[in-house]
């Protein structure tokens, strides 16, 4: 009937193996819905299932929108990641030059690694 599978899928949370699973408990009470009246099986249990089967395909609908949302906004900023970093290095560059003839001890600071460990070291004093 599907509702062993239909468990061991709802216990593993595999929401596709869920809606799989579902469709084939719903096609199945749908198809012995004269049997299963007969024994007391009642017609809002049935509306449960199917009501359950839409709910849950929407639900995964709505997060397959969100992972592909998420992957375009990430595609449209890595231009702008790049930009800054380019940005970054040319200052890095430029205060390495300034600072290799006047302070040998500052031209570390103007390392990117440097720059990444200071941004570090920030985040962890306010928190």
């Amino acid at each position: 009937f599907g509702l062993t599978a239909l468990k061991q899928k709802l216990r593993s949370r595999d929401s596709e193996g869920v809606l799989k699973n579902l469709r084939t408990v719903t096609t199945n009470l749908e198809t012995y819905r004269s049997q299963l009246s007969e024994q007391g099986f009642d017609q809002s249990l049935i509306t449960r299932f199917t009501d359950a089967l839409t709910f849950i395909d929407a639900d995964n609908q709505h997060q397959f929108e969100i992972v592909n949302r998420r992957k375009t906004i990430v595609a449209n900023n890595i231009e702008l990641v790049n930009d800054l970093y380019k940005t970054i290095i040319e200052i890095c560059d430029v205060g390495k030059a300034i600072y290799k003839s006047k302070d040998a001890l500052k031209v570390k600071d103007y390392t990117f690694s440097e720059l990444k460990k200071n941004v570090r070291n920030t985040k962890k004093v306010k928190s």
